[in-house]
């Protein structure tokens, strides 16, 4: 990437730009988490996609009151 591909609040194409990400309220995780091979899910893998991903929101926004929906694909089997 040259320095002149980033574009304003620092963003390269593609990210959120920085000044989006302050003076957050609240987070609204609109599910979807587990890949899209069905083949492989299970009831366990779901929850723990689904877990690990609120998790590590959870510890980058520290403080910040994380609300998780479900997907269609949370549920096994999916597309429920």
């Amino acid at each position: 990437m040259r320095a002149h591909d980033v574009g304003v609040g620092g963003s390269t194409p593609g990210s959120t730009p920085g000044f989006f990400l302050q003076d957050i309220d609240f987070i609204l995780l609109t599910g979807d988490f587990p890949a899209h091979d069905m083949w492989y899910q299970s009831r366990e893998y779901n929850l723990g996609t689904s877990e690990a991903v609120v998790d590590i929101v959870k510890e980058v926004f520290a403080g910040v009151p994380v609300y998780p929906s479900i997907g269609n694909h949370e549920a096994f089997p999916g597309n429920m």
